[in-house]
């Protein structure tokens, strides 16, 4: 058996013990701490929205790596993109430490991208605040909320907004109380 596997299998007892009532409390501790990613956050993140930046070559602007050879050289050129919708897990269990992490991380990222604008809606069972960021804007997330959480008022307020952003990005602990319709 592989590593998921197995993970697998504990996630399926831990949950037949616990509707049987028969799981030590310290036990489920033990099983969320299995469930924890293995990969860095901050990396995928920010992979995943540098990903959407086009680099094309331009003479404009010249790959200074070379100039000091006496070559000319065209440089590569990031696209700006167009918006970006954020939205931030408010909940009781994000406050503190990882909303300042959350913050920190995107404010890095969205200062190397430079999009156009940046949509972040706070939600725990709702959309409780909506911030919009426009290009050199100083960037820091709030704390909004502390209820719980639900991922599908977030993907409703985009629709209803009608906004149709290049990258979607929802930072939450994946503690949620929405159910699959």
């Amino acid at each position: 058996m592989t590593a998921e596997d197995w993970a697998v299998v504990v996630e399926q007892a831990a949950l037949v013990a616990r509707a049987a009532g028969s799981m030590a409390g310290s036990m489920d501790g033990l099983v969320k701490q299995s469930r924890r990613a293995t990969n860095d956050w901050r990396q995928e993140l920010k992979q995943y929205v540098t990903q959407t930046v086009s680099e094309e070559q331009s003479w404009s602007k010249p790959n200074r790596r070379f100039v000091g050879e006496g070559l000319i050289l065209p440089g590569a050129v990031k696209e700006a993109i167009g918006e970006i919708v954020v939205f931030v897990d408010t909940s009781g269990s994000t406050q503190g430490a990882l909303l300042r992490a959350f913050s920190e991380e995107l404010a890095n990222i969205l200062g190397e991208v430079q999009p156009e604008r940046v949509h972040v809606a706070y939600v725990d069972t709702e959309v409780r605040r909506v911030d919009v960021f426009e290009r050199g804007d100083e960037f820091e997330l709030r704390s909004v909320g502390g209820g719980g959480t639900k991922f599908q008022p977030a993907f409703d307020w985009v629709e209803n907004e009608g906004l149709n952003p290049l990258v979607g990005v929802y930072l939450t602990d994946l503690e949620c109380f929405d159910r699959p319709v």
